[in-house]
């Protein structure tokens, strides 16, 4: 959808081969996520496995992942003011990351009532993390980030950069980082890996 040369410094699937290769694999790959996800090896709880397959349907369908894909291709023709831009991130990448943390807490059987700081954490470091990218796209180095740079304005796309400034898009990724961790601090220790992961979040040129 992109239409982009390049993805982590590689050639896109749809220039090496074709689209419809391209959308295949696409397709193969989707349904390979949930195949994993039924598999016992999973987990040994039919009523787990389940869980994880609706959570990962609803942040890849219309109310998550694709949702915010399709707001995203209709905004070349829209004025997005700064909660639209936020309704898009958080559907589009905000779902699927939301969704990793949350299946983490299923597999670990927290029940649902006792994710609300895990949600919180999820839903601040996916507004960083595009944060971050806007800002990456404005100021990054093409050879680092492994994709082209400069599209948003090259397509005159509203984003946190051009409705904040980047000074303030960039303020705003450093406070989501610091109150993700804060909504982490009462598990201690234990949660560091995902308190480091918050502020690489940030900090990543790529």
């Amino acid at each position: 959808m992109d239409d982009d040369d390049l993805r982590h410094g590689k050639p896109t699937l749809h220039n090496v081969y074709d689209e419809a290769t391209a959308v295949l694999a696409g397709d193969c790959l989707h349904a390979l996520a949930f195949d994993i996800l039924t598999m016992p090896g999973t987990s040994s709880d039919p009523f787990v496995r389940s869980e994880l397959v609706t959570t990962l349907a609803k942040a890849s369908g219309h109310e998550g992942m694709a949702g915010g894909q399709m707001m995203d291709i209709v905004s070349d023709e829209q004025s997005y003011d700064l909660r639209q831009v936020t309704r898009l991130q958080q559907l589009k990448t905000g779902a699927l990351l939301a969704a990793s943390v949350e299946m983490g807490a299923i597999l670990g059987r927290v029940p649902p009532e006792g994710r609300t700081h895990l949600r919180a954490y999820a839903r601040d470091i996916g507004l960083a993390f595009q944060i971050a990218d806007d800002l990456l796209d404005v100021e990054g180095d093409e050879a680092k980030a492994g994709k082209a740079l400069r599209k948003d304005e090259e397509q005159g796309k509203q984003t946190f950069v051009t409705l904040m400034g980047r000074d303030k898009a960039r303020a705003q990724a450093e406070m989501l980082v610091d109150q993700a961790g804060d909504h982490l601090a009462g598990y201690g220790d234990e949660a560091r890996v995902l308190i480091d992961l918050a502020h690489f979040v940030v900090k990543r040129d790529h």
